[in-house]
């Protein structure tokens, strides 16, 4: 029942800000004729080819249109049960948009406060890691191999994310390993790996660290992830936590 309530819990939760984000996007859908892109509102169509931003405005809008219906008919079946959920991702979701909406980036889809927030300069660590360590395909340099595998999925999903940020919790500065968006829907974890609990002390530190977060609101396997050596050296957990966690 504490199951089942929290899911209810959750779906209303991003109905109310789907809807929320639905009266504020622009009239009309997108629709396209050759190689030319079009805002239709009712029978009226503006040629917006060369205007990527209300393209874009359009992408997101109808993807919350649809990703509403499948929270709605969701919500209306948990009290039966989950045997006839719509359980597809948001790239499923996107998919089966129809043709106008396809061959489009990914990121024209995503909750529009991504694009500010990859794009800001956050504080980073005070000693990155040297040259010698591992850098990703999108040029972030990591200080082991496991956290090169967490950020090569991090990319492979198109998920955002920023490396040791500074982030100061009751008084104490903290650089999480990877602070990650779910770019759908804006959400903020923290990502933390813990790679060396053979060292003297590290278990310690570490319990200090998680006990931090969980005292600041953040909310384990939900906005507050962490791993440990033996799941970063499969990628098909790190897949799953990404799609479980951070994509749901």
């Amino acid at each position: 029942m504490k199951n089942l309530i929290k899911q209810v819990k959750f779906y209303q939760n991003e109905i109310t800000k789907i809807s929320a984000e639905l009266e504020k996007s622009i009239a009309g859908h997108l629709t396209k004729k050759g190689k030319t892109y079009y805002q239709t509102v009712g029978r009226k169509e503006k040629g917006i080819t060369r205007s990527p931003e209300i393209i874009k405005q359009l992408c997101r809008k109808r993807y919350l249109l649809g990703r509403k219906k499948q929270l709605v008919e969701n919500l209306a079946l948990l009290p039966d049960g989950i045997d006839n959920f719509d359980n597809r991702t948001a790239k499923e979701l996107i998919a089966s948009l129809p043709n106008a909406y396809q061959g489009l980036p990914i990121s024209h889809f995503y909750h529009p406060a991504i694009d500010k927030w990859v794009k800001t300069n956050y504080p980073k660590h005070p000693y990155p890691p040297s040259d010698d360590k591992p850098i990703t395909k999108n040029g972030v340099r990591v200080r082991s191999k496991s956290e090169l595998l967490i950020a090569i999925q991090l990319e492979a999903y198109g998920i955002p994310y920023l490396y040791e940020t500074k982030i100061i919790l009751m008084n104490k500065v903290e650089y999480p390993d990877f602070i990650v968006k779910n770019p759908f829907t804006n959400k903020t974890i923290i990502w933390e790996h813990f790679g060396a609990t053979y060292l003297d002390g590290y278990e310690s530190k570490m319990n200090d660290k998680m006990n931090l977060y969980l005292s600041n609101g953040y909310t384990a396997n939900d906005t507050f992830i962490y791993t440990f050596e033996f799941q970063a050296q499969d990628a098909g957990r790190i897949q799953d936590i990404i799609k479980g966690a951070i994509l749901q």
